[in-house]
């Protein structure tokens, strides 16, 4: 859900790849729902293994699980951001809902401040 909404509401700022330790290989329905409810399309999301690779290209990763990780080998500290974050997995609408929320709340958080740098960039460069 978070890849959808930071395609749609931050795509001036963020280039989003949504990948997990756990992937499920699948969309779930209530997922494709909860989105649609909301505004934004499942179209081109799919459910990817998080490789070594993704998190050397990235310059933030956000790590939804809340909890850090200890495999310092597999990303760079520095990179990551903890968001602890409702796993809506097999719950049930009301759940989908708060979770989407959150993520879309946390996405907006995250741009602004990531415009307002940009707007500091630009300023400096005048």
């Amino acid at each position: 859900m978070a890849e959808a909404v930071a395609r749609y509401d931050a795509n001036d700022v963020i280039e989003p790849s949504s990948a997990g330790t756990s992937p499920l290989n699948y969309i779930p329905e209530e997922t494709s729902k909860t989105l649609a409810r909301n505004g934004y399309s499942d179209r081109g999301l799919h459910s990817k293994q998080l490789r070594k690779e993704d998190c050397e290209a990235a310059e933030l990763i956000i790590n939804m699980t809340g909890t850090p990780s200890n495999d310092d080998a597999f990303w760079e500290k520095e990179k990551v951001e903890d968001w602890l974050v409702e796993d809506p997995f097999c719950k049930d609408e009301t759940t989908y809902q708060r979770v989407i929320e959150g993520i879309k709340r946390r996405v907006d958080q995250l741009a602004a401040g990531l415009r307002a740098k940009k707007g500091d960039r630009v300023q400096e460069n005048k």
